[in-house]
């Protein structure tokens, strides 16, 4: 078994099993294009839970989840579902039925409960213990420089980002910082009809600005589909609306769009630093995003 591949069906079944203490666990892939692995667990009495297999330890969530006062909002643990296994870490919940919808396609009445709920879960994230800091957008543009300069004819094709000032990705030094979920996007969140669910994936939980996670969720929406000019229309909409919800600076909206722009480069970036092929997916990735930008006075 390669490392990336992550725990065979065969071999996670028989540690649920044996940790549990459920003999005739059968496992239900869901979320196939994941980079971790997430099942159903089915149990022979027809009842399940969710449980999935990540690189990233279920510390931080189960250490929030626990300080946290109960909450339907929250997901529900399954302490014994939840251990080290195969070089990484599985975690476990009790199920919950829910529908992920994305934010431009929401109802009003879907957006207004995301909205409220959104608001408990910005509070009960204060309740985490101590998480560490993101990186800074610094620290990022030194690294996409330093990529660029090993492709001297190319880098024109990353003068959008190249050309960013300093105020453009980096917050003013007096913005508060707060706990921020850290990969808030639609399939983290869910509703039945239009009442909201939950949120759940608390495993990137870090310390971050106010607008953080709110303008994740919209470069998420703009990241993983071809929108059309319609559903653009929609998103910027929605985005308007969230700028109210939050009533920070329009300022600090464009820092940390950018900042976003500064993040999905890096990562692109890192996955292949020596080929000048991965220039031309950072521009595309970053012409997507530029859109949200639209109408932020500067």
């Amino acid at each position: 078994m390669k490392r990336s591949d992550g725990p065979e069906e065969p071999a996670l079944i028989a540690e649920l099993e044996a940790r549990m203490g459920e003999p005739g666990i059968r496992l239900m892939r869901i979320q196939p294009n994941c980079v971790s692995k997430a099942y159903w667990a089915m149990r022979p009495d027809g009842s399940a839970f969710f449980t999935k297999w990540s690189r990233v330890d279920g510390v931080k969530a189960l250490g929030f989840l626990s300080a946290v006062p109960p909450d339907p909002i929250l997901p529900q643990p399954i302490k014994r579902g939840t251990f080290a296994f195969c070089g990484g870490w599985v975690t476990s919940y009790v199920r919950r039925e829910s529908t992920s919808v994305s934010l431009e396609r929401m109802t009003d009445a879907q957006f207004s409960a995301f909205c409220t709920a959104y608001r408990r879960l910005v509070r009960a994230l204060q309740s985490a213990p101590e998480v560490g800091a993101q990186v800074e957008g610094d620290a990022l543009m030194a690294r996409i420089r330093a990529y660029a300069r090993q492709f001297p004819l190319l880098k024109g094709l990353l003068s959008g980002l190249l050309s960013l000032k300093r105020t453009d990705y980096a917050y003013p030094e007096d913005t508060p910082q707060v706990v921020i979920h850290g990969d808030l996007h639609a399939g983290n969140f869910g509703f039945v009809g239009d009442a909201f669910q939950f949120f759940c994936d608390f495993d990137l939980l870090a310390r971050g600005r106010e607008v953080d996670d709110l303008a994740f969720l919209l470069c998420e929406e703009v990241r993983r589909s071809g929108m059309s000019r319609s559903g653009v229309s929609r998103l910027l909409h929605r985005r308007d609306q969230l700028i109210l919800l939050v009533g920070r600076p329009l300022g600090d909206w464009r820092v940390a769009l950018n900042l976003l722009r500064l993040r999905m480069a890096d990562k692109l970036i890192a996955r292949h630093p020596q080929t000048a092929r991965t220039m031309w997916n950072v521009l595309v990735r970053d012409r997507r995003l530029r859109v949200l930008l639209k109408g932020l006075p500067r």
